[in-house]
């Protein structure tokens, strides 16, 4: 198991005010190529009968799979979340970090404290999990701790906003986190 992992952007940050979803336009695009290139290669394969049997299956098979791909992309990817006062999309993080870091993950989220996030370390699989969401901009992030009990995780902190200034060392830290592994 990584002890950095990209995840998705959960309902959790759709319950502040300052986030929304929006139309995610450059997958629009991407899919709606996608699919042309599909239909195209469908009608290619229309238009060039005379050639070997294995050729045509081939653009049936190629045609297929860019307009299954460009579908997934519409209806999968049709939407992102950002954060609305910069119109920044949000990613979101998972970080794990040993059950001896508990004291310090609390201080970090709970007080605010963010200058003890230098001697924190993550490490794979560890006690603790940290979920983070992030704005591209580095001015909002959400993040929720939660501790392994036998079989699965569970939140002990209520999810956490840090807006403008106090996101800034937050953001540092993550992308660090990143960097490190």
């Amino acid at each position: 198991m990584s002890t950095f992992q990209h995840i998705d952007v959960s309902a959790l940050a759709l319950s502040h005010p300052h986030i929304g979803r929006r139309v995610n336009s450059a997958a629009i695009i991407q899919s709606v190529i996608l699919m042309a290139l599909g239909f195209a290669s469908l009608a290619c394969m229309a238009i060039f009968r005379g050639l070997p049997a294995t050729f045509g299956t081939t653009l049936l098979l190629v045609g297929a799979a860019l307009i299954l791909c460009g579908l997934y992309l519409l209806f999968q990817k049709k939407y992102k979340v950002v954060y609305l006062p910069t119109g920044s999309a949000i990613k979101g993080y998972t970080l794990y970090f040993d059950r001896n870091e508990e004291g310090k993950l609390l201080s970090l989220v709970e007080d605010r404290n963010l200058a003890k996030s230098a001697e924190l370390k993550p490490c794979s699989g560890g006690g603790m999990k940290m979920e983070v969401l992030l704005s591209r901009c580095n001015r909002f992030a959400a993040v929720q701790l939660s501790e392994f009990v036998p079989y699965e995780y569970r939140p002990i902190t209520d999810s956490v906003y840090f807006e403008e200034h106090e996101a800034k060392p937050l953001a540092d830290f993550i992308i660090a986190c990143e960097n490190s592994m």
